[in-house]
């Protein structure tokens, strides 16, 4: 009887010097890992492993990268349909709107040429799952949009309900008559 325990325990104390092999193996092979990621993360963002791009031919002017931007605003998609798009996705996603949403016309580098833009400030209170869905269907639109920047905060009285203050600026063709 007491050679059958000796054998179990035998066999425990195998099974519990393999994992802990394992374990330090393992261990040490995903520090050395996490450490190679952290120093080529580190060189990135000082720039120090950055080459410059030569891919670009020379002929390639900013009136051609206007060009190419412009080419992804659709020319059907007007203001006023993007801005009630806007409110009705608001509405869709049952948030409440802590003031109202006013476009404000702003000058852009080729503002006098090709294109105009408009900015707008969201101030909107809901779930974060709602909130996250706005957010992904405003990225959907068509059009140029971009996010100068979206701020969520954790309301004080209500723990699940979160406000997300977006500033928004949202670049349309210039109508040609």
């Amino acid at each position: 009887m007491i050679k059958k325990y000796k054998i179990v325990i035998l066999v425990c104390f195998v099974v519990l010097f393999c994992n802990i092999g394992a374990k330090i193996y393992l261990t040490n092979e995903q520090s050395k890992t996490i450490s190679i990621l952290q120093r080529k993360l580190f060189a990135a963002r000082k720039g120090d492993d950055l080459k410059p791009d030569y891919s670009v031919k020379p002929g390639f002017t900013e009136q051609n990268e206007i060009k190419m931007i412009l080419h992804k605003v659709p020319e059907e998609f007007s203001f006023t349909q993007y801005a009630s798009k806007i409110r009705s996705l608001i509405d869709k996603n049952h948030l409440f709107v802590e003031n109202s949403l006013i476009f404000k016309p702003e000058q852009t580098a080729v503002s006098d040429s090709l294109m105009l833009k408009y900015n707008t400030n969201i101030s909107v209170t809901g779930s974060y799952i709602k909130i996250k869905k706005l957010l992904s269907d405003i990225q959907n639109l068509p059009g140029l949009n971009f996010f100068n920047s979206a701020r969520l905060v954790r309301e004080k009285d209500n723990q699940s309900k979160i406000k997300l203050t977006l500033d928004l600026s949202v670049f349309f063709k210039r109508e040609t008559a």
